[in-house]
């Protein structure tokens, strides 16, 4: 299933509404530009499941779980990637595609960027529970998260520096660029990722592939995500 083709996949999210799909698990209200009902991963009495239409993802801000169409339809009723597209195929009236392999390249391209996409999730979770992530420590706590939990789902903080640029000053640059952690300014490489509270977004399979970081200062956007790369596509995640 590696190889399924990716316009396929963008078309099954084109047909069909992640809303639709997900209601049709999880009781939902619309408020705002979401959708909101409790998470169907986790007990909860206070709704923190939200379900944005227009961007095709689903988050939760209790336990952390972060997907779109495919890998809500994967976790709720605990199937493969094969089983899911499958299932969505027959829903949105689609004939599933022939699969071709991935090259022997790209597979090792995209194991050195599981690597270093790893790696940094490693980083930014050390860095939380240091004297300079405090304030991000203090903020996940308020928010209901325990030291368990946070480790659970490799919550981390970025800080103000550039942790994975100066870490990683061995790989590739062109590696570090491809995984979205880091851009190539005037004065060298620095990081996307500054003062932020870190949630790890994960593939269907497990894997982390980018990241959504949270301002903690109230400036700018309230969230950031990982820009589009060969590992993760907004739209396809």
């Amino acid at each position: 299933m590696a190889g399924l083709d990716r316009n396929f996949t963008d078309e099954l999210r084109a047909r069909l509404s992640i809303v639709d799909v997900v209601s049709r698990r999880v009781p939902l209200v619309k408020k705002g530009q979401n959708y909101w009902g409790c998470c169907p991963f986790h007990n909860e009495k206070t709704p923190s499941f939200s379900v944005n239409e227009d961007k095709g993802f689903y988050h939760c801000f209790g336990c952390g779980e972060h997907g779109d169409i495919i890998s809500f339809v994967m976790k709720s009723e605990n199937i493969d990637f094969r089983a899911a597209i499958t299932e969505l195929a027959a829903a949105a009236g689609l004939k599933m595609p022939d699969y071709k392999p991935k090259s022997p390249d790209q597979v090792a391209r995209e194991e050195s960027y599981f690597e270093i996409v790893d790696n940094a999730a490693k980083i930014y979770q050390t860095k939380l529970f240091e004297e300079s992530g405090a304030h991000a420590l203090e903020y996940v706590r308020r928010r209901g998260f325990n030291d368990d939990m946070i480790k659970k789902y490799r919550i981390g903080y970025a800080p103000k520096n550039n942790i994975i640029a100066n870490k990683f000053v061995n790989i590739k640059q062109d590696n570090l660029l491809a995984t979205g952690l880091c851009r190539r300014g005037e004065y060298g490489m620095y990081d996307f990722f500054r003062d932020k509270l870190m949630f790890p977004i994960f593939n269907a399979n497990g894997k982390i592939v980018a990241f959504s970081g949270r301002s903690l200062d109230g400036s700018g956007p309230k969230y950031i995500n990982t820009t589009d790369t060969e590992l993760f596509h907004k739209r396809r995640t």
